[in-house]
Formats: C-alpha cells, structure tokens, sequence
C-alpha cells in the first residue's frame, strides 16, 4: 500500500492548491479527475465512471471505492462534498430532492451492500484534522464517516462551518498512510476506519459485524480484479444494479 500512499498524499497536494488558486472550481471535476489520476498512476487500480444522475434516486454516493486484499474485501460508499468558507454548509449536507435526502439515501444505500458510508469533503484553505498527528494541516480532501456527519450536524440544524467538520475527519491519505494501521490487510483497514467513526461500538462487534468488510469477495468485484483489473464485457449488464446512481467504482488490487 506505499505506492497509493505516496500517490494519495500527491494528489491531496495538488487539490490543496487548484483549490487555493481557483476557489470556484467545482466538486464534479476535483472528483473526476481525483479518480482518473488515481487510476492512471497506480497499477493495482480498476476504474470505471457512469453516467451521472441529477437526481440520485437509490445511492446517493459518487463513487464506490473497494480494496481487496488476501484476507477480505473492504467497500466504501463515497459522497464528495465542497466546503464553503464563510458559508453556511448546513444546506448542503442536509440536500434533498424528490427522493429524500441525500446523506439518508447514502448511509442506507450502504447499509445494503454492505458498504461503510463516507464524506470526502475538498477544501482549499488549511485546518486542524482529527489526526492525531495534526501534521495534515494543508490537505485539499478529509474523510468523515456519513453517520458522523448525520448525528452531528444534518440532524442538529445549526450553522455549519468547515472547521466543524475538518476537526472530526481525516485527510485523504490516512485511508491507507496512517502509522496506527501498518501493512495491507482487510482487516486492519475495518477496523482502522472503525476507529475513526465508530469508536462506541469498538467493544461491542466481532469483525464480522463490521459494515464494509467482508471475508470474501463479491462476484461484481472479482470477476473485475480476476481479470487483470478490466471490466469485462457484459459486466454492466449483470451488474450493473449494484451502482445505479453511483458515479463510478474503484476497484484496488492488494492481493499478493
């Protein structure tokens, strides 16, 4: 996992700073282009992009993001999200349409995988993480746990600003970079993102109660990563329902 360490530390340094030098730049490119270099870079990586909906009926998510290793799989649902400063963000996370709102279709979308819903929010000035460390101050993008962000700010209407929820999430890179975490394990990676969101129920689950992680890996998955990371042909079609609504999925090979 070193490799996509180093990469995901260069790509968080560089939307650090088209962010800094265009503050109008929208969220849709930062991920489009956040998942195209990831997988251009990297040679464990699969990467397929839908068409996006306006209206996300079923996911809520912009990207499903699974990391395969010798002992599990570990899914991620993932919804990216542009902090504003000096704005209230509260509108944001809270958005709705016919549907319901967003962050409820997201966490129970997940609930169905099973995936373990996430926030990645981009942000282009520099705040206090919830990384022990504290040495991520300039990252362009954090991760933040959705049942976090539900219990914590959707759900309490208040003001919300982006030093709010920097303070309980952590850079992008840690997903894979933190010390606390070493080496490449399904295991240790659940657990790990479990830590960071899900601390009162650490005492309380066997590994197999973790949403996310599973000791198998599912068939959408592997008939990808047993394929020398190509999609197949006909993959859309037999699964295809299984991201209807995401934006794309990325698949990271760390199988020996």
């Amino acid at each position: 996992m070193a490799n996509l360490c180093d990469i995901l530390k260069d790509l968080n340094t560089k939307i650090y700073a088209w962010m800094s030098a265009q503050p109008a730049v929208k969220e849709e490119s930062i991920t489009d282009w956040l998942l195209y270099e990831l997988s251009k870079r990297s040679g464990q990586v699969a990467y397929k992009a839908f068409n996006r909906h306006e209206e996300a009926k079923y996911t809520g998510a912009d990207w499903d993001w699974v990391f395969v290793f010798d002992d599990g799989t570990v899914w991620l649902r993932v919804q990216a999200k542009k902090l504003f400063v000096g704005e209230d963000n509260y509108p944001s996370l809270a958005r709705s349409n016919r549907y319901g709102q967003q962050i409820s279709t997201l966490i129970t979308s997940a609930a169905k995988v099973p995936a373990y819903p996430l926030y990645v929010f981009y942000y282009g000035s520099s705040k206090i993480s919830g990384c022990i460390s504290r040495s991520h101050t300039t990252a362009g993008a954090y991760l933040c746990g959705a049942k976090v962000v539900d219990a914590n700010f959707v759900s309490i209407r208040k003001r919300v600003n982006p030093a709010d929820l920097i303070v309980r999430s952590y850079p992008l890179p840690c997903i894979v970079c933190c010390p606390m975490a070493p080496g490449g394990s399904a295991k240790i990676l659940i657990r790990q993102i479990y830590h960071y969101f899900e601390r009162h129920s650490l005492f309380n689950s066997s590994l197999d109660e973790y949403q996310g992680y599973s000791k198998d890996i599912p068939a959408a998955i592997r008939s990808v990563v047993d394929n020398e990371l190509k999609f197949p042909d006909g993959w859309a079609q037999e699964f295809g329902s299984q991201f209807a609504d995401v934006g794309a999925v990325v698949i990271e090979d760390f199988r020996d």
